[in-house]
């Protein structure tokens, strides 16, 4: 996803928007791929939650866990689960192949965290800002005495192959995480 930034007072992106109904029209197409993306990431998050807990609880989650890792957060949940795999990473059954076990943690915790940025910006674009280059403001912030603001094209293609993309990297650290043990 390319990233515009746009500082306000430079007006280095001229941000010119639609008609009220090509904005209707992109809602109706964007929607149901926004909400089938959240459903995706959630899913992944309980999946984060439940190895975790695996992990805490020395195979076999409690109910305290759960209270516990259901109420912090993802990134909170990824610096949990990096700390667990490298202390861990002495006692896994993973084998180095083409990776190292550290290798293949290291990526795994880059992956979350690549993801875990994504869906920020695809849960707190403002979807009512496209412009007539199809771009969505997605976050807006100080910096200095100036504003910038960030502009990115969130399309159906680019949502679909992003769900596609969480899906299996579910899979794969569920995968992974039964190897590690």
């Amino acid at each position: 996803m390319k990233t515009i930034k746009n500082r306000v007072l430079r007006q280095n992106y001229a941000a010119e928007p639609v008609e009220y109904k090509d904005q209707n029209k992109y809602l109706r197409q964007i929607a149901y791929w926004v909400g089938y993306f959240i459903f995706e990431f959630n899913n992944l998050d309980d999946v984060l939650t439940n190895i975790l807990g695996l992990h805490i609880g020395g195979g076999d989650m409690k109910i305290y866990e759960h209270i516990f890792l259901s109420g912090i957060s993802f990134t909170q949940k990824i610096e949990l689960l990096d700390r667990l795999y490298k202390y861990e990473l002495d006692f896994s059954n993973l084998e180095a192949d083409e990776e190292t076990p550290q290798e293949k943690v290291n990526k795994i915790i880059n992956e979350l965290e690549e993801l875990r940025k994504l869906r920020n910006i695809i849960v707190h674009a403002n979807y009512y800002s496209l412009d007539k280059n199809g771009n969505i403001k997605a976050k807006t912030k100080f910096n200095d005495s100036d504003v910038e603001e960030d502009w990115v094209s969130v399309t159906r293609d680019f949502l679909v192959e992003s769900i596609n993309h969480i899906i299996e990297f579910t899979e794969k650290i569920e995968e992974f995480d039964d190897q590690f043990h």
